[in-house]
């Protein structure tokens, strides 16, 4: 927050120090407000991306599609380009069937497998 002294509030004229305070005052919040732009590339807000305002990176991944530490870009285009590779047949997935009598995955793990011809998620 900014603290301006405005001429109606002080029921008198500014002095030249409270002039020059108050743009003072603005210059500081202006300068704290792109300082904090820049740190996050001025295009998206830290917290929507998860990531600590000084981040320059992403950080990791948990799975193989995404790169460690590549930007919220790299990350987009490599999730494109894994779903692109999917739809056109060119990955292929050796789920557990139970149809097959496969080793379905333990409750809660979080795996995919199929069922019944469904995919569904343990």
């Amino acid at each position: 927050m900014t603290d301006i002294t405005l001429r109606g509030t002080k029921g008198a004229p500014l002095t030249h120090q409270e002039l020059d305070d108050n743009f003072a005052n603005l210059k500081e919040t202006a300068d704290s407000a792109y300082d904090a732009s820049v740190a996050i590339g001025g295009k998206a807000n830290a917290s929507a991306l998860g990531t600590d305002a000084a981040a320059t990176s992403m950080g990791t991944s948990p799975g193989d599609i995404l790169s460690d530490n590549g930007t919220a870009k790299d990350w987009f285009g490599e999730l494109e380009a894994a779903l692109a590779a999917i739809l056109s047949g060119a990955i292929t997935f050796n789920l557990p069937d139970e149809a097959d009598g496969d080793t379905i995955p333990s409750p809660g793990s979080g795996r995919l497998y199929l069922s019944g011809g469904v995919l569904k998620v343990a």
